[in-house]
């Protein structure tokens, strides 16, 4: 089976695989058709009812071919959903291409090209500002392995336990990570999602990343056209980035909730006019960026209560928003009690 989007370079390539609907039996077969013989699973999620969590490492990528596959992220979902997952895997195209399992991280080399693909670090269980801190470090000096920086990150996702009561901390352990380095004046910051996400093994904090470094590739800024900058009110992270390639870009959308061009929450207590909202910037993004919802290779959706699922379903159905490539995440508290709903998105244009 082909995947459902794929983003093609001269060296490589990455499929973008989402399923919803696919029963744990059939798991193991499902994952191995798409790794193939020479797939790398740089990115793994599964979403898991609490009823099946303790069979949930088995049926992952790394549990079939752990030296071509990071850990996956598995994160505990409600019963109103079976399993879900999403799958990012690379292939070489070129045999000057060289794809390598490392210890918590696979990298991709090629003329001019070296990307980095974090599997998730998990914070000690302590939910202390140093027990943040310790995962960035672990995430920096990872980089400082393959002769990357914090610079160089185009993407970073921030799963913390309970997001409400550790968002403060969380933002202090993330500046001190980058206020080393990063200047808003000569500097691109990340693509973000920083939320709840109950890990299987309830660490306070879960932290993946992708980061990009070469002279045959261009990363920029895209500007949200209905927002500010996060860095406007110190948050450090961009509303959305991208990566060029040589005929395709992968475009970052951070996550993004009903919050206006001044910081400020909106529709308060609307979940139809916030979804309405949210989706709305989301397109204004990939429209500058020359895209549409039909360049989405993978998004979740959050909701901070599952029994908006339904009009959540409907609002996307009306506003041809790719459901079979989302996946959904329900009783999830995002960063500001207010907020209802949350999207980020991965496109390929």
């Amino acid at each position: 089976m082909q995947p459902q989007v794929t983003l093609l370079d001269k060296a490589f390539c990455l499929e973008f695989h989402t399923t919803g609907n696919l029963a744990d039996s059939a798991a193991g077969s499902w994952l191995q058709d798409r790794i193939g013989t020479d797939g790398f699973v740089v990115q793994e999620r599964i979403i898991v009812p609490q009823p099946l969590v303790d069979r949930s490492n088995i049926l992952s990528g790394h549990a079939i071919a752990p030296n071509r596959c990071n850990k996956p992220l598995i994160l505990v979902g409600g019963s109103e959903l079976q399993t879900q997952r999403a799958l990012v895997v690379a292939k070489p195209t070129s045999t000057g291409t060289c794809l390598r399992k490392h210890d918590g991280s696979i990298t991709v080399d090629a003329d001019g090209i070296h990307l980095f693909f974090g599997a998730p670090i998990l914070s000690p269980d302590s939910s202390t500002r140093r027990g943040l801190t310790s995962s960035f470090d672990d995430l920096r000096s990872q980089l400082h392995a393959h002769n990357m920086q914090a610079s160089d990150i185009a993407r970073i996702w921030l799963f913390m336990d309970d997001i409400l009561s550790g968002y403060p901390d969380l933002n202090f352990a993330r500046a001190q990570f980058f206020d080393d380095w990063f200047d808003p004046r000569r500097h691109l910051i990340p693509a973000s999602t920083g939320i709840e996400g109950h890990h299987i093994e309830r660490t306070p904090l879960s932290l993946e990343c992708w980061a990009s470094s070469g002279n045959r590739i261009n990363i920029q800024r895209e500007p949200s056209p209905l927002q500010n900058e996060p860095v406007e009110y110190d948050k450090l992270f961009s509303r959305a980035l991208s990566v060029q390639f040589a005929d395709q870009k992968a475009l970052f959308v951070s996550g993004t909730a009903s919050i206006d061009r001044n910081g400020v929450s909106i529709h308060i207590g609307d979940f139809d006019q916030q979804l309405a909202f949210t989706l709305e910037v989301i397109a204004a993004i990939l429209k500058q960026a020359g895209g549409n919802f039909a360049n989405v290779a993978q998004a979740i959706v959050y909701l901070k209560r599952s029994e908006d699922l339904p009009n959540c379903l409907d609002l996307l159905d009306a506003a041809a928003f790719p459901r079979e490539r989302t996946l959904f995440q329900l009783d999830t508290n995002i960063c500001r009690e207010e907020l209802l709903c949350e999207i980020e998105v991965t496109a390929v244009i």
